[in-house]
């Protein structure tokens, strides 16, 4: 089901377990989900971390993701906080959204989520990156 507070931009987990949730979504209800991997560059996202969402921007998801996955697991939460992009204010961020076109060549399927009893032929699946 489509999300209201996603309308108008794209959402993206940087916890992979955040990621993995959404991508078995799909299958808990009886269809494929996919599980995609963006490349965007460092400086180009912190360079634009809430910006004006009028123009360009990436932030903070705003639909309560921006935590990490399992959220009352202290050391889940301190192993994996170093790996997360830090913002400015030095929050940590765990999930963000933006409305930053993002370049197919730098999109790749990472995961494939079936329903049970179900098979899904991913040959055609687009899962490396394309040239620079």
């Amino acid at each position: 089901m489509p999300s209201s507070d996603s309308i108008g931009k794209l959402k993206y987990a940087h916890d992979p377990n955040i990621a993995l949730k959404y991508s078995n979504e799909p299958a808990n209800n009886r269809r494929v989900g996919v599980q995609l991997e963006a490349r965007v560059k460092r400086e180009a996202f912190l360079g634009r971390f809430d910006g004006d969402p009028g123009s360009t921007y990436w932030r903070a998801e705003s639909g309560g993701e921006n935590a990490p996955a399992r959220i009352n697991d202290e050391p889940y939460k301190q192993s994996m906080d170093p790996a997360m992009p830090q913002a400015a204010n030095t929050t940590r961020i765990w999930s963000s959204e933006t409305n930053q076109h993002i370049p197919s060549k730098d999109v790749r399927v990472v995961g494939v989520s079936v329903p049970a009893h179900q098979s899904f032929d991913t040959s055609g699946l687009h899962t490396e990156y394309g040239d620079e």
